[in-house]
């Protein structure tokens, strides 16, 4: 049992680390809503839509690489405990998805204004 949720914790980072990649790799180009980081804020114009996408892609790799450390570790520690195994995997999951939003927006507010204009710091 503890091999299936060290599996899927190094899963579950790949895929994170596999999109970042992918984004970075063959970033999205015009804003769309099928492919890219997809937000309101994200979309207001070509220079958000463009920042957006680079923090995201780098941010998205950082966070599986340690989904992938801290998850197998989880797995190790608790490897008799297969419905905490189960809870902390849902967890972590749903944290790194809010952390990637969060961290993305706020970097967004950070460098623009509401109407998506370049704030000079």
């Amino acid at each position: 049992m503890n091999f299936l949720f060290a599996g899927l914790y190094a899963l579950t980072g790949l895929v994170f680390v596999a999109i970042g990649l992918l984004t970075k790799k063959f970033p999205p180009k015009k804003i769309n809503w099928w492919y890219g980081y997809r937000t309101p804020r994200s979309m207001k114009n070509q220079d958000t839509w463009t920042e957006a996408n680079r923090f995201a892609s780098e941010l998205s790799q950082k966070i599986g690489w340690v989904l992938i450390t801290i998850g197998v570790a989880a797995s190790i520690v608790f490897r008799k405990l297969y419905d905490a195994n189960l809870i902390l995997f849902f967890i972590f999951l749903m944290f790194s998805a809010l952390l990637m939003f969060v961290l993305t927006e706020k970097h967004l507010a950070f460098l623009f204004d509401k109407e998506g204009k370049r704030i000079s710091r």
